[in-house]
């Protein structure tokens, strides 16, 4: 026996049961019957819960909720989904920036430069870079110091040895003109 309050859901009830549960719910039966999330509870009503593989928080889930316990798990899992996007974001624009200096991934200590400029953990300076807080010029400065810059790509034709420090990606038509921003250095 669950109680929860007026007017709660059935991913209010997940969470209740368990963070877990309530991190992989994907429906719910309420009364023997599918009902979509958003569907009040009522007292008494026997309620299973669908339970998926992911453990990712759908767009939207916030308003499917009513308690504040559900609410925090929800943002918690939201924001814990954001940081390692980021990081693995920051991860591949360091690894680029590299790249166009001329140096090898092994050349750097990841660890070593994040405690230099002040981090705790790597995975916390490649959130940081991920979300433009913290320049990759710095973290190779920081990595190389007195390090001038980079490889300067000049316009005109690139060959093929070349191009793949320049642009990652499938379906990319042989031949086409590409305009790389100066500025963001895009991945």
């Amino acid at each position: 026996l669950i109680v929860l309050p007026r007017g709660a859901m059935p991913l209010d009830f997940a969470y209740r049961v368990h963070t877990a549960v309530g991190n992989s719910c994907v429906g719910a039966f309420i009364n023997g019957e599918r009902k979509p999330l958003r569907t009040p509870l009522e007292n008494g009503d026997v309620v299973d819960i669908v339970r998926g593989k992911t453990y990712r928080p759908l767009a939207g889930w916030e308003a499917l909720v009513t308690t504040g316990r559900a609410r925090s798990y929800i943002q918690r899992m939201i924001r814990e989904a954001e940081d390692s996007d980021f990081g693995h974001l920051g991860i591949g624009l360091i690894d680029r920036a590299l790249q166009r200096s001329g140096f090898q991934k092994d050349d750097m200590n990841l660890a070593d430069v994040a405690q230099r400029l002040g981090f705790k953990t790597e995975q916390e300076m490649a959130q940081k870079v991920g979300r433009g807080e913290l320049a990759t010029s710095m973290v190779i400065q920081t990595a190389f110091p007195g390090f001038q810059g980079g490889k300067e790509i000049q316009a005109g034709p690139v060959d093929d040895n070349h191009a793949a420090n320049l642009i990652v990606g499938e379906h990319v038509t042989t031949g086409a003109t590409l305009h790389l921003c100066e500025v963001c250095s895009p991945l």
